[in-house]
């Protein structure tokens, strides 16, 4: 008989998709617990913070009718790489997100990124977050600009500030070798005062706070720095040695592949995250379910599906791409 106190669950993750909030409880041997999901009511539901924490809650209360919450000994959040929100003094979001396939609409903006930073950041493009960064810091009243990862764990944490993971951080501008938020993005026009903190991803940086402890959660759980949704993506398949690959087809498609060293090649959209000591290069394209889906919609994407036969190849061959400046490696 396996002992009750195996199969507890020791973590949780909580995943801030496109479509709406996953959650997952772990035992101590990393097998899955508890599962629940929520999905946003609306297509606009992804771009307003209170939507992503209402989800989280929603899928939290659900885990803790299927497990003891009290056994929870860790939790970390993951979300969209490059999806940012303007906050206040009291870390109350002002306005929507800017979401991670969103353009920058400010020419000079996204030539000052590209005239300051590195060859090899990846912080370049029409969707930059550092040029969307720089954007949403001249909204009025803003007191910090977080990651969509970073507002949620906030809401669960006991700390007075939020804190980023240097996944969620990268695109935005990031320096991982010299683990800080680097001069250039200054002279392209941010105030670094606006950036939080960055940790690697996985540090437990805070206990959990009264939202959580109200959840069910003991004050003894550890909130974690958490990562992007297509690193979680890797690590949630059990990959982790240097060769191994994983591939990713949800809103966007995603590629990442273990290696020993970092590589960048941001002419064709390759770049690397760092996770423990590894490296997970590789690249996202916005050629993924979420243009099938705003294409054909979700009534007639479901007809559609039921007619493909995955044997017989459909004879098409394009790469379809909502709008200019989408990401495409």
């Amino acid at each position: 008989m396996i002992d009750t106190e195996d199969r507890m669950p020791i973590a949780v993750g909580i995943d801030i998709g496109t479509s709406g909030t996953r959650a997952v409880a772990l035992n101590s041997q990393g097998d899955v617990t508890a599962t629940a999901a929520c999905a946003f009511a609306t297509a606009d539901e992804n771009r307003n913070p209170l939507a992503w924490w209402a989800g989280a809650r929603t899928c939290l209360e659900q885990l803790g009718g299927l497990c003891d919450l009290r056994a929870v000994e860790g939790i970390a959040v993951d979300g969209t790489s490059g999806t940012l929100l303007a906050v206040d003094r009291q870390y109350r979001p002002i306005g929507h997100a800017s979401l991670y396939n969103d353009t920058c609409g400010d020419t000079s903006i996204l030539q000052a990124v590209e005239d300051l930073a590195p060859a090899e950041s990846p912080s370049r493009g029409a969707i930059s977050p550092a040029a969307r960064a720089i954007m949403l810091a001249r909204t009025q009243g803003t007191y910090k600009i977080l990651h969509q990862a970073d507002w949620v764990a906030f809401q669960l944490a006991h700390r007075s500030a939020a804190v980023s993971d240097e996944n969620n951080a990268l695109k935005t501008g990031y320096d991982l070798q010299n683990e800080c938020w680097p001069e250039w993005l200054e002279k392209a026009g941010l105030d670094l005062e606006l950036l939080p903190e960055v940790l690697r991803a996985g540090v437990a940086h805070a206990f959990v706070g009264a939202r959580a402890v109200g959840l069910g959660f003991s004050d003894q759980c550890r909130v974690h720095a958490g990562t992007t949704d297509g690193c979680a993506s890797f690590l949630a398949t059990g990959a982790g040695e240097v060769g191994d690959g994983v591939t990713a087809l949800g809103s966007t498609l995603v590629l990442k592949l273990a290696s020993d060293c970092a590589i960048s090649a941001p002419q064709y959209g390759i770049y690397s995250h760092r996770i423990g000591d590894i490296w997970l290069v590789g690249g996202a394209s916005n050629t993924g379910g979420g243009v099938i889906r705003a294409l054909f919609g979700d009534e007639r994407l479901a007809a559609l599906s039921r007619q493909l036969d995955p044997s017989r190849p459909t004879g098409l061959d394009y790469y379809p791409l909502l709008k200019p400046g989408s990401a495409f490696p």
